[in-house]
């Protein structure tokens, strides 16, 4: 997702009383000049902001004491030479935090929830890493800045008829060690890393760049929508809602079961080419079902059907009882052996609940819960469509065995 520069980096409370708040300080201008590291050439229209210091060291005190205050940080950008001025600066030590696309600023090394609430060896990384300047209101102050390019991860999603896959969600995915065990979680956007997920185009390229030096790996999305449009014949009101049909990730390694992923190291400044995902539509199936009270064989119309893997449980795909023919669909499922997870599964009502006059749409649809059923785990090895699957829940309060859900196809 490509977001634009914010006026401000963070909001930060702080305490102070609301005489020191009303007072009108003396300012300055700061200026200086943005350079691309890599060529020395000037950095045009960069991004560049002052965030004071003591406002990154109040951040744990603030959200300790509740503190409501706020300092608001404006971005500028350079000029067509590279060169910035903010004015109204006020007296003070500032981080200088520049950004440019493709390159790498200080900051996008480190992760979102360190930038909100940062330790106090996350403040002393900070203070090391990124450019200060102290500002005395007496006189103008200036300073110059370097940014390193950042690295590129780029390829192609593809099917596997060779048609492109375009206007598929690509992220890169980052690797955390917690302990022994490794995770895996997208590359958060933050004000001065923009580019953490990005769309193939007409041809199915895709390109991720200004990325820090970690191991990664790439995850394209692909799902299927249905969007609902209303709209009054005299353009009085209007309203667009959407849904997730379906929904499946492919990740590197040509594979949408995550523990098979392949990771590759991206060091610093390096442009990863040939990062090829291709989605196998051969190996893709459908399965469709119903779900049962097993207590009677009636047909239940609420209930949502989890797809785990079956060995270590991971979730590829969920799908929820549709409205229409009161059937689940999972309609992207690759061949294997799964587990169906049934949980919400329910008796209910539905109704038209009207929205206030004027807005749109006129009504939402809302479910009545008459009675609550328990969950079921059902395996299934899938080589082809299984339209006709039907799985059985217990009572409230208990669990089906493998067993007896398997017993209800």
């Amino acid at each position: 997702m490509r977001i634009r520069p914010l006026s401000v980096l963070l909001a930060i409370p702080l305490a102070a009383s609301a005489q020191q708040a009303s007072k009108k300080q003396a300012t300055t201008t700061v200026t200086g000049h943005v350079y691309c590291a890599d060529t020395n050439a000037p950095a045009r229209l960069a991004s560049v902001m002052l965030e004071p210091v003591r406002a990154v060291d109040a951040i744990g005190a603030a959200h300790e004491h509740g503190s409501s205050e706020q300092i608001t940080m404006t971005s500028v950008q350079t000029t067509l030479d590279g060169s910035f001025t903010i004015p109204n600066v006020s007296t003070g030590t500032y981080y200088v935090v520049a950004y440019m696309p493709g390159y790498l600023s200080p900051l996008a090394t480190f992760p979102a929830d360190v930038l909100s609430h940062p330790s106090a060896e996350d403040k002393d990384r900070i203070a090391r890493v990124v450019p200060k300047i102290a500002v005395d209101t007496a006189q103008p102050a200036s300073i110059d800045i370097r940014l390193e390019r950042g690295g590129a991860i780029s390829g192609t999603v593809l099917f596997d008829d060779g048609s492109p896959a375009p206007g598929l969600k690509v992220h890169a995915l980052v690797r955390h060690k917690e302990g022994q065990k490794a995770t895996w979680s997208a590359l958060r956007p933050t004000p001065f890393l923009m580019t953490t997920e990005v769309h193939t185009d007409d041809l199915g390229r895709y390109r991720l760049e200004g990325l820090p030096p970690r191991e990664y790996e790439v995850q394209a999305d692909l799902e299927l929508q249905r969007i609902t449009i209303g709209m009054t014949l005299d353009n009085s009101g209007a309203s667009m809602s959407s849904d997730s049909q379906a929904r499946l990730l492919f990740c590197s390694g040509n594979t949408a079961r995550k523990r098979d992923a392949a990771s590759f190291k991206l060091t610093e400044g390096e442009e990863r080419t040939g990062e090829d995902i291709t989605i196998p539509l051969s190996k893709l199936h459908t399965i469709s079902g119903e779900i049962i009270a097993a207590h009677d064989g009636h047909l239940l119309n609420m209930g949502t059907v989890q797809l785990l893997d079956a060995e270590d449980k991971s979730e590829l795909e969920t799908a929820s009882l549709e409205r229409a023919d009161g059937k689940f669909h999972l309609l992207f499922v690759p061949e294997g052996n799964y587990i169906l997870r049934v949980s919400r599964a329910a008796d209910a009502a539905y109704e038209d609940v009207p929205y206030p006059p004027g807005t749109m749409p006129r009504t939402h649809e809302e479910a009545r819960v008459a009675r609550w059923y328990g969950t079921a785990d059902q395996p299934i090895n899938i080589h082809d469509d299984a339209p006709t699957v039907v799985i059985s829940v217990p009572e409230k309060g208990a669990t089906a065995t493998p067993k007896q859900a398997a017993a209800s196809q």
